[in-house]
């Protein structure tokens, strides 16, 4: 028996759509197609690790990085640093914050940033009854990507 499926994929340039076709394949649990590299980033090293997760590539992480504010990084960093669920209390404290209004605000510069981006990318963090909670391998790439920024 033989099963047929015809999948749709609009992108706005054909590093995304390559992008997409590689997370397709990877998800299918197949090799990418012969070619498909020439549509993704040459400058990244054509693995694994450069399938989208969440719609989060290394590339996208470094340019979402660039775009959020000094304090948000350094939010940043400690829920990264404590995937994938750590206390808002605790990123309070360790900011040395009064309340959660002034993280807020700081949290903030996450939106502005993400509207910036290719559309399809996940908000990197969810908050939910006090916990900020984040993929261990979207934490990684925007580990990688603050570390890359900040010693530029």
């Amino acid at each position: 028996m033989t099963a047929e499926f015809t999948v749709t994929v609009r992108a706005e340039s054909e590093e995304e759509l390559g992008e997409a076709l590689m997370s397709l394949a990877a998800k299918l649990g197949s090799e990418a197609p012969a070619g498909l590299e020439d549509l993704t980033d040459p400058t990244e090293a054509s693995s694994a690790a450069n399938v989208p997760v969440m719609g989060w590539t290394p590339k996208r992480a470094r340019k979402f990085v660039g775009l959020i504010t000094e304090d948000c990084r350094a939010a940043l960093r400690f829920i990264s640093e404590n995937a994938p669920e750590v206390q808002v209390a605790a990123v309070i404290q360790h900011l040395g914050l009064s309340d959660g209004y002034q993280l807020g605000g700081r949290m903030s510069s996450i939106g502005h940033a993400l509207n910036a981006m290719p559309k399809g990318i996940a908000l990197p963090v969810a908050r939910k009854q006090g916990i900020y909670y984040i993929d261990e391998k979207v934490a990684k790439l925007l580990l990688d990507a603050i570390e890359d920024y900040e010693y530029a």
